[in-house]
């Protein structure tokens, strides 16, 4: 069947043999609709929109079901180009693709379930803005992934609240994607079959789009928790990472994530990198903060620098390992695990762990020279109050980054050009000055102003 005007379609449906196609418009399913397909010997059956807009909804009184007609059988999926789809509430089951999009402007998919797929639950290659939240992913037995998202360095990502069960041999799988969000996920897998609960592929390495991995729980997978090669995103907020069988982060090809506040455990190698991979695992020195994870003594190794010789030093300072000081013989290659906290860092800093890590210091500018906005680290041993300035090579005070008590930790103050007035200041050299109940601390930046 093939239609080339609005399609709006509700109740019972049989999708028998071949596929329903939908040319240059757009596709409505409300609440209460039922499809099923059977291929019998066709070359196809599924639902394809070029063009258009698919459009699917499903409420907890009406559900909406996309499956196959008889058990073990299965149908293409929906696959929607050059178009847009917004899926919510919906069963979609027994399809080689769930929900397939390519060329698209908007991916929308929320609170839906998606099972028994060949390949994939979500796949979402060259669409402008995808947005995955609440759903649910469990694969057939030798599904590939739950979500994979390609966008050839176009295109945002947000893969949120989502659960996966044995969802496939990745459970989210990012390609290319300019600063993919993987937030807030529940990644668990049972079977040694399984790879990894999230994989990275040739992210944007830059800062402001290097993308983030935040919040999520990852267990139970054959390989590890997160795999990232030609990639350096940001993995923070109290990642769990547990009980995967090899590797807690796998960094190969290149890749320089930044890791903060995440919990390894239950792994051979809380963390492994080769072939030019160099996590920050904890470092003073950065674009973003780093450090204040813990990566327990139950490995066989914390740290594996495989890297080729001669290779560079992995930073993993301001780290909890279990035990204070932590054991040597399971840092492999050059790791600088110097400044460990002395317990571990929970939800938030403790004094005692953070005074031992965390002297009063005031970072470098970074980036140094620079015209938009340049960040400084700011590190505070205990509660006290702190005031951080600008000031001209004059002594004159340019704008105030901070005047208020502030926790022990670190943080971090940007700079973006201004004076007090909201005036851009001329290029030059300025000081940035620190002042604590008992010390002062001063670092230097150079201002470059733009034509």
């Amino acid at each position: 069947m093939a239609f080339d005007e609005d399609v709006y379609w509700w109740g019972r449906y049989q999708l028998r043999g071949g596929n329903l196609t939908v040319n240059d418009s757009d596709l409505v399913v409300p609440p209460g609709t039922w499809l099923q397909a059977f291929r019998g010997g066709a070359a196809d059956a599924g639902i394809v929109v070029n063009g258009g807009e698919f459009t699917a909804r499903g409420t907890r009184s009406a559900p909406t079901w996309f499956e196959a007609e008889f058990a073990g059988d299965v149908w293409d999926g929906i696959r929607v180009t050059d178009g847009r789809a917004s899926v919510t509430g919906c069963h979609i089951a027994d399809a080689t693709e769930g929900l397939a999009l390519t060329n698209c402007d908007t991916l929308i998919a929320t609170h839906d379930t998606f099972t028994d797929y060949q390949v994939g639950g979500i796949t979402s290659e060259s669409t402008a803005v995808s947005s995955i939240d609440s759903c649910r992913f469990t694969g057939a037995a030798n599904a590939v992934y739950g979500v994979y998202a390609n966008g050839l360095q176009t295109s945002p990502c947000s893969i949120a609240n989502n659960t996966f069960l044995n969802s496939g041999d990745y459970d989210v799988w990012v390609e290319a994607s300019l600063a993919p969000d993987i937030a807030g996920n529940r990644l668990q897998a049972t079977g040694a079959g399984t790879l990894y609960g999230i994989k990275c592929y040739e992210i944007a390495t830059t800062p402001q789009l290097r993308g983030s991995i935040r919040g999520n729980t990852i267990s139970g997978h054959g390989q590890g928790g997160i795999l990232v090669q030609a990639s350096s995103p940001r993995i923070y907020s109290r990642n769990d990472i547990s009980d995967n069988n090899s590797f807690g982060l796998d960094c190969r090809d290149g890749s320089y994530p930044v890791v903060e506040s995440t919990d390894i455990t239950g792994q051979s190698i809380g963390v492994n990198a080769w072939n030019g991979s160099y996590p920050d695992l904890g470092t003073f020195q950065g674009s973003f903060p780093s450090g204040y994870n813990s990566i327990d003594t139950n490995c066989t190794y914390y740290v594996v620098n495989a890297n080729d010789l001669p290779a560079q030093t992995i930073k993993a300072q301001l780290n909890w390992w279990g035990q204070a000081p932590p054991d040597t013989t399971k840092f492999y290659g050059s790791v600088d695990y110097t400044r460990w906290l002395v317990e571990p860092p929970g939800d938030g800093p403790q004094e005692k762990s953070v005074a031992a890590a965390f002297p009063l210091a005031l970072g470098l500018g970074r980036p140094n020279p620079f015209s938009s906005a340049t960040h400084i680290m700011l590190s505070n041993p205990r509660q006290q109050r702190l005031a951080v300035s600008i000031y001209d090579v004059a002594g004159r005070h340019v704008q105030t980054l901070f005047n208020a008590e502030a926790p022990p930790g670190r943080s971090w103050l940007s700079w973006n050009g201004l004076d007090t007035k909201g005036r851009r200041v001329g290029s030059g050299v300025y000081f940035c000055r620190l002042t604590a109940e008992s010390d002062k601390k001063v670092s230097r930046v150079v201002y470059v102003r733009g034509k």
